[in-house]
């Protein structure tokens, strides 16, 4: 008989369980240009603009959580951003955004909705999702600030967002930790806790795309990317085209597919029954914004369309 492990610790889950969701947001395009300097300087008034409201959202929920006994010990009055975020609007855009109203992005919404839902009185999701965007400041954003900063000329003001007055973000991302490590949750409270900073994070992807799109423009495949996906998918993964057309594409009596094409907003195969070519389109969960998302959207629909149909899926 041998003793059972110890259940990691939270920081170390966290950081193991979301790593590909913080890859993912960290390998958006929109920061990458910012930090270049390959875009004017008005996208980065935009994704401040963003942070605004998102921040304006999850410092009330901080107000909100305060006084509670396990929410509680999260809320910092040194990392309150939002004042920095309307002096940084005010310099950049020449507006204060408490009189500028106008409108989020979708996708910046979508954020602050779920941050209504959920973080004004569950305390795993306000730690979820405030982990989820200081620890992202005091760690990248540390990085990302000072390029931004040199990329657009900004000294001192204009970028203040980035600055933390008073903290060292190293020893804070360690007492944060700590604090993490202490918390008494249920065991579901706490896996609860991991999966709202993946929510937390797929909301932040979904406002960096929007900002890609707005700024780089609408994501297109070339030709030869099309032919050479679609080559892939009829080569290798036949069989998974039938099982998408049958379980997604309302094509039960397909004995044959293959994709004839794909966008960003969905792909295209001809599916055969009875020996006749039926067209079938099936779109994508969201706007793709990278060509690297393809693959994920295929394996998603394949893993769709066997549960639909009732079968495990066999890779």
């Amino acid at each position: 008989m041998t003793l059972a492990d110890p259940p990691a610790r939270l920081s170390v889950r966290l950081r193991s369980e979301t790593r590909s969701d913080h890859d993912e947001a960290q390998g958006s395009g929109f920061l990458d240009r910012l930090a270049s300097g390959g875009l004017p300087r008005a996208a980065y008034a935009d994704l401040a603009t963003q942070h605004w409201f998102l921040y304006e959202t999850l410092e009330q929920a901080a107000a909100a959580m305060a006084g509670d006994p396990v929410a509680g010990p999260f809320v910092f009055p040194e990392l309150t951003r939002l004042p920095a975020l309307t002096a940084d609007l005010t310099l950049l855009a020449g507006r204060d955004p408490h009189q500028d109203r106008r409108s989020p992005l979708p996708a910046t919404e979508r954020y602050r909705a779920r941050l209504r839902e959920v973080a004004f009185d569950r305390p795993w999701a306000f730690i979820a999702h405030h982990y989820t965007r200081y620890l992202g400041d005091l760690s990248g954003g540390q990085y990302l600030g000072p390029a931004i900063a040199k990329a657009y000329g900004l000294n001192g003001a204009g970028h203040r967002f980035f600055v933390f007055d008073g903290v060292s973000p190293p020893a804070f991302r360690a007492r944060y930790r700590s604090l993490l490590d202490d918390l008494t949750l249920s065991a579901a409270d706490e896996d609860r806790l991991v999966a709202e900073v993946s929510e937390a994070y797929r909301l932040n992807i979904a406002v960096l795309a929007g900002l890609k799109e707005r700024w780089v423009g609408a994501f297109e495949l070339t030709p030869e990317a099309v032919e050479q996906i679609a080559r892939h998918m009829n080569d290798d993964h036949a069989e998974d085209n039938v099982l998408i057309v049958r379980g997604l594409g309302g094509v039960g009596a397909a004995t044959a597919a293959r994709v004839s094409g794909l966008d960003a907003d969905g792909m295209e195969f001809e599916a055969t029954v009875d020996g006749i070519a039926v067209p079938v389109r099936i779109p994508f969960r969201e706007r793709l914004t990278e060509r690297r998302q393809v693959r994920g959207e295929a394996v998603r629909m394949y893993r769709e369309a066997c549960a639909a149909l009732g079968i495990p899926p066999a890779h």
